[in-house]
Order: C-alpha cells, then sequence, then structure tokens
C-alpha cells in the first residue's frame, strides 16, 4: 500500500467548521512555521481548554503532531489522479479512506525494509569529531545555503528570540553571535544597539554576512571560527547567543562540555547564554536506535572506531533548499535533563530552558 494521497495528486479542499473534523479525515491546515500541511487526524484531545487535533502522515515514521483545531484550514473532498477525479466523501472512496486510517501501518512496512540498505550507507556513519564538524561547514559553505539563509535578513529576529532578548539581555552591550550565518541576527541586534561580533564555520556564509551588513550600512565584525575553538578575551561578552539550533551540531557531549566552559569563561559575571536544540522521541525503531545499533556493533569489532554516540545522525536536511546528497552531522537529544546535566557539568546554572526548550543560563 502507498500513501492515500501520493506525488503528483491535485486536491480539493473544503472548508469545513472545525468541531465538524473527525478521526480519519485528511485535513489541510497551518502548521506552526506559517507552512501549510495535509496529513489524518488520528485523534483529538484537550488541553488547557482548547481542542486540538492529533494529525500525522500515513507513510510517516515520525511522532504525531498536535494542532489547535483552529488551524485547520479545511478538509480534503476530493482527489484528482492521472486524469480522474475521486471524491473521498463517498462510495468505495470513502471505504479506501477508512481502510488507510485503519491499515496505515502496513503502508510503512514496505517503506522501511526500502531504507534498510541506505543504513549500510557509510556516509551516514560519525567517525571523527573533525570530520563532523567538516561536514557542517561543507553543508551550509553551499550556495543554496548561503542564499537562502541571506534571504532571510529581511525578516529579522523570530519571535522567540526578540522575546528571550526584551526579557533578559540591554542594548549597547557587547554580544557574541554563534553560528551568525548570512548575518540575519547580528544586523537586526546591531540595529538595535548591540556591540556586536559573529562567528560562523562557514567561509562562504561570513563572506555574505559581512556584504549584507555593508548593504546595511554597518560595521560588524564577523569570523570564521568554531565555537569549539573559541579564542575571545576572558570576561569580555555581556551575552553570546547561539544560532536556532547551532549547539546540536557540536559532536559529543565532552567537546559540548568543553565549549560550553570556554563560553563560560568569555562572559561577564553577570552574563548570559541562549541556546537551543534538537530533540526527538526515543523510540525503538527509530532510524536514530537503529543507527546507533549498527555503529556500535561496528566498534565493537573493528579497531577504528567511531565517535559516536546515542543522538548522532548525519542529516540530509537544513532548510527547505538543501541538497539531500550533501550530507552533515547533527545531535537529537531525547530529552530536556541530557541538556541540563551539560550544562551543570560545565558549571552554568539554568535560568530558563527546562520547559521550554529554549536554554538561558549563566555562569
Amino acid at each position: 500500500m502507498r500513501p492515500f494521497i501520493r506525488n503528483g495528486d491535485f486536491i480539493t479542499v473544503s472548508p469545513v467548521k472545525n468541531p465538524s473534523l473527525k478521526i480519519g479525515d485528511v485535513v489541510f491546515y497551518s502548521t506552526s512555521e506559517n507552512n501549510v500541511a495535509v496529513h489524518r487526524v488520528i485523534n483529538k484531545c484537550r488541553e488547557n481548554g482548547n481542542m486540538n487535533l492529533v494529525i500525522k502522515g500515513d507513510a510517516s515514521f515520525s511522532s504525531p503532531e498536535k494542532v489547535d483545531m483552529q488551524n485547520a484550514l479545511g478538509k480534503v473532498v476530493a482527489i484528482e489522479r492521472n486524469g480522474h477525479r475521486i471524491k473521498t466523501e463517498r462510495g468505495l472512496a470513502r471505504l479506501i479512506n477508512f481502510i488507510y486510517f485503519r491499515l496505515s501501518f502496513i503502508i510503512k512496512i514496505p517503506i522501511f525494509l526500502s531504507k534498510i540498505p541506505s543504513l549500510f550507507n557509510p556516509n551516514l556513519f560519525v567517525k571523527k569529531s573533525a570530520d563532523s564538524l567538516h561536514s557542517v561547514a561543507e553543508k551550509y559553505n553551499s550556495a543554496e545555503e548561503v542564499e537562502f539563509h541571506s534571504q532571510l535578513i529581511s525578516e529579522g529576529l523570530e519571535e522567540w528570540e526578540r522575546n528571550i532578548i526584551e526579557r533578559y539581555m540591554k542594548p549597547k552591550a557587547k554580544l557574541l553571535d554563534v553560528g551568525c550565518g548570512a548575518g540575519r541576527e547580528a544586523i537586526a541586534l546591531v540595529k538595535m544597539g548591540f556591540e556586536v561580533m559573529g562567528i560562523d564555520i562557514s567561509p562562504n556564509m561570513v563572506a555574505k554576512a559581512t556584504e549584507n551588513a555593508k548593504k546595511e550600512g554597518l560595521n560588524i565584525s564577523f569570523k570564521v571560527q568554531s565555537v569549539t575553538d573559541i579564542d575571545c578575551p576572558a570576561k569580555y561578552f555581556d551575552y553570546v547567543l547561539f544560532s536556532r539550533e547551532v549547539y546540536s551540531y557540536i559532536p559529543t557531549k565532552k567537546l559540548r562540555i568543553e565549549t560550553l566552559k570556554k563560553i563560560r569563561d568569555i562572559l561577564k559575571p553577570d552574563g548570559i547564554l541562549v541556546f537551543s536544540a534538537y530533540y526527538k522521541d526515543r523510540r525503538l525503531f527509530s532510524r536514530l536506535n537503529i543507527m546507533g545499533f549498527f555503529r556500535r556493533i561496528r566498534n565493537f569489532f573493528l579497531k577504528e572506531k567511531f565517535d559516536s554516540e546515542p543522538g548522532d545522525l548525519m542529516v540530509r536536511y537544513v532548510s527547505s533548499v538543501s541538497n539531500p546528497k550533501k550530507l552533515n552531522f547533527c545531535h537529537f537529544f531525547f530529552s530536556f535533563k541530557e541538556i541540563l546535566e551539560e550544562v551543570r557539568m560545565a558549571g552554568l546554572k539554568t535560568m530558563e530552558g527546562e520547559n521550554s526548550g529554549v536554554w538561558v543560563v549563566k555562569p
């Protein structure tokens, strides 16, 4: 069986009153990233007085997504495939839709089997820490990533970034922007009155950030440097801000803790570090667990060991324009407790993060 809606299908969406949506319906909805998606309702739940839809794709191996009922834009009522129009609310099509809902796990069996050979692709395995960092630099150094991140300049700070800055930071202070990319955060922060220095592991990103700052008439210091090799003066910065989930691009727990210690040393006594990371559910047959199992087997039998830990993965996408053939390292955390442990082992104290996932810590 293949997914109910396939690549190349044209769908017809009918507006519906939210309460009329039922379990099993295929809905068209807006996501938390202000995109739109089409997935199936597998359950409903009420949280804090609001009714949420629990949504998941028929062929998806990821965890279900909770969507506020108000974000449901409509229900799929027809599919046009190969010139034929199929009304999903009538006759045989409705029965097939019901079967897909009840037996969606069958769809995943051939998909899972087709992915098994890829698990042995040597490019998916993490080797040395330096190799992992190099893969991140290469990914973000590509022309498509540089251009994509450059286009984000006009968007300025994201809402969560602005909230953190307004609550914890004061302008005219020294701020280090880690993973500065093409300059989105740095340019916005300088306009707010901060004295900013940006570092990034990708030379092309740094060159583009410098160019973008000049276009804005701003003189911002950008430097090609990995945060793992940071060599700034002690007690120099008031604030350090990691761009989005850059923390997940640092390989091995040991190196992440060492990096946090270096950040602690360059912060002033009352300074603040802000960062976030990627998370995944700990599922028995997830790609993370399967890859981790094969790495442990390989390390047991062969002399050449891999610097690999649970949660390490080589990913294909870091943006909507990523080249899937160029892989880069990324570490996924299974819980907030894992990060909390690293923060404490680095001698830092948490101000926020144990519930929100956006970590605000201090020396």
